[in-house]
């Protein structure tokens, strides 16, 4: 469905490496919109616990049980709250990308 593709879509902008697992760093903004406001080593312990409840990794199935737990394991999202982030992800890339060249062609 519609929310299908949206969880999809935040998870692959987030998921910069491309590799299919989030790292901390990648789903730092993610967590920050679900609340999260620590400092980077906070969030690192809370990521480690949350990826070792979840097998290790934070792949997408671990994504989407997440964004669609309503329980206070998860980290339940919206559609609304699921498109914002993704525009502010679609336009954080696209600063990115108009960036500074990084000295190689």
């Amino acid at each position: 469905g519609a929310r299908q593709q949206l969880i999809d879509s935040v998870f692959h902008a987030l998921n910069r490496s491309a590799s299919g697992q989030l790292s901390a760093a990648e789903m730092r903004p993610f967590a920050e919109k679900t609340g999260f406001s620590g400092s980077n080593e906070e969030w690192q312990e809370e990521f480690n616990l949350l990826a070792t409840e979840c097998g290790g990794v934070v792949d997408f199935r671990t994504f989407q049980r997440l964004v669609n737990d309503e329980s206070d394991a998860g980290c339940y999202c919206s559609d609304s709250d699921l498109r914002e982030l993704l525009n502010a992800l679609n336009a954080l890339t696209a600063l990115n990308a108009s960036g500074v060249p990084n000295g190689f062609s």
